[in-house]
């Protein structure tokens, strides 16, 4: 980069400037199964809740465009379920029978990939 005054007998300075380009947040995130089903036994309310199933992405960008927040989007219409945003951990105190439940859970603010299936 050169610079230059605007006097009589104009006086310029040059300095070299280096560029490094970061990480662009061009990569999304990516669970590594299409659907997690996960079995467990029929049981009665809990008064503190207890982990049921850690579900797990991944982002090839690098620093905090890699970090992801998980949230529950569909599927859990009666709160038996949440997930923590941070450690991908889903829980629950509520009492299930057996059946099924379709939980759709994904990094937030990105394309659903994943269903968890309880």
């Amino acid at each position: 980069v050169t610079v230059t005054d605007g006097g009589p007998g104009a006086k310029q300075s040059t300095v070299w400037v280096m560029v490094q380009v970061m990480d662009e947040n061009d990569n999304k995130p990516v669970f590594p199964e299409k659907v997690y089903q996960v079995r467990l036994p029929e049981r009665e309310r809990r008064k503190k809740s207890e982990a049921i199933y850690r579900v797990f992405a991944y982002d090839r960008d690098e620093g905090p465009n890699s970090d992801l927040s998980y949230s529950i989007i569909d599927g859990n219409e009666d709160g038996k379920f949440f997930i923590d945003p941070k450690t991908a951990v889903v829980s629950s105190r509520k009492a299930f029978s057996a059946g099924s439940y379709d939980i759709l859970t994904v990094p937030t603010g990105h394309t659903p990939t994943s269903l968890l299936d309880c």
